[in-house]
């Protein structure tokens, strides 16, 4: 049953999917694309985990390892003040529904297609502090599955 959210959908897949999913976008043409990206890219699924980064988002950020961010999602990584403030984390809270960025989700998942905008994210964290997100969310699939590719621009 669905936990009842003030925006997007709380349900994530659970850690062995996202370990069958990150294999699945890591052994593909798409981590290599990715990992020629000038910016920040980064793979979500359906239910907006990141399943994939490239080394520059890693780096920005601050994690070595990418299992450091496997499943979480953006906000929750960025130290959003808003990621928290309902219990299924990003993109749930009433303060999401004014996120440019998981309005775009939502469009996507909703089969709108390729969203480009740019959004702030308001952080409680050292790694960003309310700057600019220039942010390309694209759907593609491999095989039979649907991700989401973001590419970012911060600041």
């Amino acid at each position: 049953m669905s936990e009842q959210t003030d925006y997007l959908p709380s349900e994530r897949d659970t850690p062995v999917e996202v370990g069958r999913e990150l294999i699945h976008v890591a052994t593909s043409d798409i981590a290599r694309e990715i990992a020629h990206i000038n910016d920040m890219a980064l793979v979500f699924n359906s239910a907006r985990q990141i399943v994939f980064a490239n080394e520059l988002f890693m780096e920005y950020i601050g994690f070595i390892s990418l299992e450091a961010v496997i499943s979480k999602r953006l906000g929750e990584v960025l130290g959003c003040v808003n990621a928290h403030l309902h219990k299924g984390g990003c993109g749930t809270s009433e303060k999401c529904q004014l996120c440019i960025l998981a309005q775009a989700f939502e469009k996507c998942l909703n089969g709108d297609g390729t969203q480009e905008g740019e959004c702030f994210i308001s952080s409680n964290s050292s790694v960003i502090d309310c700057v600019p997100i220039n942010f390309r969310l694209e759907p593609f699939n491999i095989g039979d599955e649907q991700y989401y590719m973001a590419v970012l621009k911060i600041g």
